[in-house]
């Protein structure tokens, strides 16, 4: 009896998870397609996906917005990337799929794909209707890359009992200094994860200038997950507000641009949908709570939001 309810268990967990080799590969799963074409909107609900699938809700995400537009397929057909990048890329992301922490409330897997989705949404305004497909796919792989190996403790507390972290970069956007080393150090452990190198080193551009795509595809991602440091909210806050009303991208500030448009799908979840909004919050209040529990133990000063008692009191 007990042989036979594992292996239903087992048959049960395969069928919501991937059927393919390829992490990108479309999913088979009814319910999990029908929550996929909801990807796109403003109120996609990745929670439902991470239900259904188990543990390839990232990289299901990020497939189905890839397929949305073609985006691998033009890519290649223009000439920035050779035939081997979507085998890599499918790969490499599996890679930062495993290895965000699966007990961390919060800032996990799931975080990442629905601040993948918000992105991509975002993306579909007209403001963004000339914005280059190549950079499309920088914003996609910066929200897939931007918590990974994220511990369930802030950029405060790792400062306060000088974690190994918070040493070795020097207090400043430490987890993001982090989570940007550590994609970048997945991708270059084994040849079959490396996209990277997939990407042209001299781009012939509309403009007859050659680019190199390694240089900028790097540069972009690493500014856009620094760019979602909350010390640099304001900062978003004052560009975003220092932008002409009715005016055209502009590309002499498309990074700075991008940057906040990844750090608003990365703090949405306020604005999103009732139902959405209160299950995320209850996340992060358990990340926050537990932190603060950690610090209480270990006679630290409670960081702000961290304080379970006084939380529950103001909910009570």
């Amino acid at each position: 009896g007990h042989s036979f309810q594992f292996c239903t268990n087992m048959a049960d967990a395969c069928k919501r998870q991937r059927v393919s080799d390829d992490p990108l590969a479309q999913v088979t799963n009814e319910d999990a397609l029908q929550v996929l074409r909801g990807l796109g909107r403003f109120d996609f609900d990745v929670l439902s996906l991470e239900e259904l699938l188990r543990g390839r809700q990232l990289c299901v995400t990020a497939g189905e917005s890839f397929r949305q537009r073609g985006l691998l397929e033009e890519l290649h057909a223009e000439g920035c990337f050779d035939q081997s990048v979507k085998s890599k890329l499918g790969k490499y992301l599996g890679q930062i799929e495993d290895r965000y922490v699966s007990t961390v409330a919060y800032h996990n897997a799931t975080h990442a794909a629905d601040t993948l989705a918000t992105a991509w949404w975002l993306l579909q305004a007209t403001y963004f209707s000339e914005l280059s497909n190549l950079d499309r796919f920088i914003v996609v792989v910066a929200c897939a890359i931007h918590d990974v190996a994220h511990p369930g403790r802030n950029n405060v507390f790792q400062s306060k009992v000088m974690s190994e972290t918070a040493i070795r970069y020097n207090d400043r956007a430490i987890l993001e200094n982090m989570h940007s080393a550590t994609a970048f150090e997945i991708m270059l452990q084994d040849e079959s994860l490396n996209w990277f190198s997939t990407l042209s080193k001299d781009f012939k551009a509309s403009n007859g200038k050659t680019e190199n795509l390694q240089q900028y595809t790097r540069k972009g991602l690493v500014d856009l997950v620094l760019g979602t440091d909350m010390a640099k909210h304001k900062e978003h806050e004052e560009f975003v507000k220092s932008l002409s009303p009715g005016k055209a991208l502009d590309g002499t500030k498309l990074m700075p641009i991008l940057e906040c448009v990844v750090h608003a799908a990365d703090v949405s979840n306020a604005c999103k949908p009732a139902v959405l909004m209160k299950q995320w919050t209850q996340r992060l209040l358990l990340e926050f709570w537990e932190q603060g529990d950690e610090e209480m133990s270990r006679g630290l000063e409670i960081s702000h939001l961290c304080d379970r008692e006084a939380g529950l009191r103001s909910i009570a």
